[in-house]
């Protein structure tokens, strides 16, 4: 075969490999910019805190008009303490968090970067000391986040080596152009890249999906909701398409 038989066996699953990449690297500025909309629209997980509120009984205070009266105005006092925002946004790398201004989401604040982040709220609102955590967060909700803690670890390596791989799947093939061995180590990356790709994006689906169920289970008495973030899983389809065409067009 001539090298444009060659360029054009290649063209197309090239093309959807780059656009793969393009993907990854756009999941991976999730929460990277405070002040873009865009970006901060590309998250997880979210946590709505909004209407917070802790009764009497949550915290085994015996309930009446005193107790009523005397939470009702120090619910805000305490969120205002503890510095709990309106919303947080869970991404790759870290975490924002912001208010709600006239009816819209306004970031105020990015967490730094970290490899292999996971979003833990009983470090973030400093509760690791409250004598009764065990009556604040349920055994479940605790269990849940420390199962999360790993499996988040997987997800960001996995990821890593998705981005990794597919870099290189990009420059093997361009050497695919010129010999039959280019092609199978073409086809040898590829399919790494894919796996991990798969890994990676099943893992967050079904990771987050987990997380959502415990979290409102074990905080819906307080009020406070959890939900998943639209544009981060349809990218993620979106990397599960363009994988599935580029395999299609290899087969070929």
């Amino acid at each position: 075969m001539g090298k444009a038989g060659r360029f054009a066996c290649i063209f197309t699953p090239m093309a959807m490999t780059i656009a793969s990449l393009i993907c990854l690297i756009i999941v991976g500025l999730g929460g990277t910019n405070k002040n873009s909309g865009s970006l901060n629209n590309l998250y997880f997980f979210r946590a709505n805190t909004t209407d917070i509120n802790v009764k009497p009984g949550d915290l085994n205070i015996p309930q009446n008009a005193l107790t009523d009266a005397f939470l009702n105005r120090t619910t805000d006092v305490v969120k205002d303490a503890l510095d709990v925002k309106d919303f947080y946004h869970v991404s790759l790398w870290n975490y924002c968090a912001g208010d709600f201004d006239n009816g819209t989401d306004k970031v105020t604040y990015c967490s730094p970067r970290k490899n292999e982040f996971w979003f833990n709220p009983i470090d973030l609102w400093g509760l690791n000391n409250y004598s009764n955590i065990e009556q604040l967060f349920s055994e479940q909700l605790r269990d849940g986040l420390n199962a999360y803690r790993v499996a988040a670890k997987w997800m960001f390596i996995a990821y890593v080596i998705a981005v990794v791989a597919t870099i290189v799947e990009i420059f093997v093939g361009i050497f695919a152009l010129f010999s039959r061995i280019g092609s199978l180590a073409t086809t040898i990356v590829s399919t790494i890249s894919s796996l991990f790709i798969v890994g990676f994006a099943l893992t967050a689906t079904i990771l987050y999906s987990v997380l959502l169920g415990s979290f409102n289970e074990a905080l819906e008495k307080y009020n406070v909701r959890g939900s998943l973030g639209r544009d981060m899983y349809l990218l993620a389809v979106q990397l599960m398409l363009l994988l599935r065409q580029e395999q299609q067009n290899q087969i070929r």
